[in-house]
């Protein structure tokens, strides 16, 4: 809820990945925000897409567009520390093309209060987040950086290219997740892996370079992303798959049926729960 609030005080083209806060209240029975009405979630659509993969032009500038939000949610001093396809969702009518980033239950100020001081790490910090996207600092119990968020946007792009590409995709002991990330990160990579443009190995290794203070070059990652496309002749002009091939059977699972242009979000009440609980 801070960080729409707080998105409603910067300029347009530092928040186009956000969706836009309405209004909000409570009532006796709930807590409630209205926002504007997006689609599906990636994840969503990559489980209905062809093969569970997107071309690799798709693949490509929904990283770019992803990094945009997540840089654009650092500057204002968070981390999301829930990086995942699930968190993203594609905007409907004329921003259709626009990807937004969703669900900042457990985000954190990473900044010290009306300073761009960095917070000292706390010493343990317990699990948060999903195992598959989860930083290997989140699974050593390990206070997030700026680093960690890029490190679970990493997995995701990766997981783009392939449903199944993340070699740790079907695993859930923690543990042995964290082994296999950390053998992705000291260069043991798999055959589809090792078979994408060579910048995605490049942006690997920079991010596993960076430390708890520094501040991440996002236009740098952004570069190698496009410099990848550009040798593999990938065209980021394209639109995206579930646009170009839309039809009318697609439209109907991507969009919703109904014509409204905000959402409603309730939350019970501790009181309320009481009540259904009842």
């Amino acid at each position: 809820m801070n960080i729409l609030q707080l998105c409603l005080k910067i300029p347009d083209n530092e928040k186009k990945h956000f969706v836009r806060l309405i209004d909000k209240g409570r009532t006796d029975t709930f807590k409630f925000i209205v926002m504007d009405l997006v689609g599906n979630s990636i994840d969503n659509i990559q489980r209905r897409s062809h093969h569970k993969r997107f071309s690799m032009a798709t693949c490509i500038n929904l990283g770019l567009q992803t990094l945009e939000g997540i840089s654009d949610l650092h500057a204002l001093g968070y981390l999301h520390r829930d990086i995942k396809p699930q968190n993203f969702t594609v905007g409907l009518r004329e921003k259709s093309e626009t990807i937004f980033l969703l669900d900042f239950g457990i985000a954190r100020r990473y900044t010290e209060k009306g300073s761009k001081a960095i917070r000292l790490p706390r010493e343990i910090v317990r699990f948060l987040g999903t195992v598959r996207f989860a930083s290997r600092n989140c699974h050593r119990s390990r206070e997030q950086c700026r680093r960690d968020d890029l490190e679970s946007w990493m997995y995701m792009v990766l997981e783009f290219t392939d449903c199944s590409a993340l070699p740790w995709c079907r695993t859930v002991d923690r543990k042995v997740v964290c082994t296999q990330k950390e053998k992705l990160f000291s260069g043991t990579y798999t055959k589809h892996i090792a078979s994408l443009p060579e910048e995605f190995r490049r942006v690997l290794h920079y991010i596993n370079e960076l430390g708890y203070q520094s501040t991440p070059d996002y236009e740098y990652i952004s570069n190698l992303l496009k410099r990848g496309a550009a040798r593999s002749n990938v065209d980021l002009t394209e639109k995206f798959d579930w646009i170009k091939s839309a039809d009318e059977s697609e439209v109907r699972i991507f969009s919703p049926t109904f014509h409204c242009k905000s959402a409603v979000l309730g939350f019970c009440t501790s009181k309320s729960k009481s009540r259904l609980q009842g």
